[in-house]
């Protein structure tokens, strides 16, 4: 180790920024940080101290909110670099083949600034300031913790994942509308309905939609469109990659149980057992992360994956319908181990004392068998629920602004 005593803050930039350009990669972040200091002296060497101590207290602040992030139990699934590129897609440029390397371009900018714009350094702190802001965002959300529609709406994304298009969007809204609660409440109930039906049930590629969700959030964040045509542009992708007809087929088929994760069918059912409970006046007592967690509630099947047959055509049918949503429930931790691939008409009266209504409502369809009828009987009914559940409904959406 060399060691190499300084004179002032600006000698000391310009060796941190030419040292960084060797050795050991450091994060973008600091990078940034760096390039953007070294930019603020080489415009006004003179009285740059100012500029200075506000640019290292906002990284500051920066970093405070990196730490806070990891430490939530969904921190993990954001990185500081994604943070800033999500960043760069709502105040800069929202096409995605800029926003991957938006350093390159962000660099650029300011050195374009220095060379002809006076206002450069006022630029770099507003920069920076704004950059703050969708750190303090996405702090603000993952550490949200007032038990109210938000925090339940916002544990359901998370819970149901596929969520890292709508950051920039998630970002830009909270900036703009994090004391209007009704709005964001409307924006989450908005993002959900989106990721359940393209990403849970439609089984969609991570990034489709990302093109136009980055380009929403730009276009909101920018002032150029309006909360309802916000909302038109969310319902838009929904129509467009998973519409009506599309979403019940995907529910339709049978193979849902091998196709769909195990953890959206307990959600599936989870929001099921919750409408059932309202349909008869009877309190939920589960929580989501009871439902979540597969070690206390597992997926079942009614019809048994693995039953004895009295004759061929009991076989075939029972290959087209074992794996339908209407064979599916959910069931406490022990059920499957206890009745293994016994027959609905042994299981059914440990159905009808269950705590779980959406186990006890079996028996609405037959106490004496459990074939194909029920199966696609059930089915219906879960599908005509899913519909209403997760409907797209723009002008309900828009009828509270």
């Amino acid at each position: 180790m060399i060691q190499y005593a300084v004179v002032d803050d600006s000698d000391a930039i310009l060796i941190f920024q030419t040292v960084n350009d060797r050795g050991v990669d450091l994060s973008r972040l600091d990078k940034t940080k760096s390039f953007l200091m070294h930019i603020l002296y080489l415009t006004s060497p003179d009285d740059v101290d100012i500029y200075f101590k506000k640019v290292n207290q906002i990284f500051a602040d920066i970093f405070k909110y990196i730490e806070d992030i990891n430490n939530t139990e969904f921190g993990g699934n954001v990185d500081e670099e994604s943070i800033q590129r999500y960043h760069y897609i709502i105040s800069k440029n929202y096409r995605r083949d800029v926003a991957s390397d938006y350093f390159l371009h962000l660099k650029n900018e300011f050195i374009q600034k220095y060379q002809n714009d006076e206002k450069c350094k006022d630029d770099i702190i507003d920069y920076v300031e704004d950059l703050r802001r969708a750190f303090a965002a996405i702090k603000e959300i993952f550490t949200y913790n007032e038990k109210d529609k938000i925090k339940k709406l916002v544990n359901k994304l998370f819970y149901l994942g596929d969520i890292a298009n709508y950051y920039p969007l998630l970002i830009a809204f909270w900036i703009k509308n994090k004391k209007n609660i009704p709005s964001i409440v409307n924006i989450l109930k908005t993002l959900e309905i989106l990721t359940f039906r393209l990403y849970s049930i439609g089984k969609r590629r991570a990034d489709t939609g990302q093109s136009r969700l980055y380009t929403v959030a730009h276009n909101y964040y920018k002032d150029i469109i309006d909360y309802n045509v916000l909302i038109t542009r969310l319902n838009d992708i929904v129509k467009n990659y998973e519409w009506d007809w599309h979403f019940e087929r995907n529910l339709e088929d049978p193979s849902f149980y091998d196709r769909i994760k195990r953890a959206n069918i307990r959600y599936l059912f989870y929001e099921y057992e919750k409408h059932l409970r309202k349909e008869a006046c009877e309190p939920l007592e589960f929580m989501l992360e009871e439902f979540s967690d597969s070690s206390k509630y597992e997926i079942e099947h009614i019809w048994a994956q693995h039953p004895e047959f009295d004759d061929e055509s009991q076989e075939e049918m029972h290959k087209l319908c074992v794996h339908r949503l209407g064979n599916l429930t959910i069931a406490p931790e022990g059920w499957n181990k206890k009745w293994g691939n016994a027959t609905y008409e042994k299981k059914v009266i440990d159905y009808m004392t269950s705590l779980l209504r959406i186990q006890r409502s079996l028996i609405n369809y037959s106490k004496d068998c459990w074939k194909q009828f029920e199966i696609e009987e059930r089915e219906s009914n879960i599908i005509d629920f899913a519909k209403v559940r997760w409907e797209i409904n723009e002008k309900k959406q828009k009828s509270m602004f």
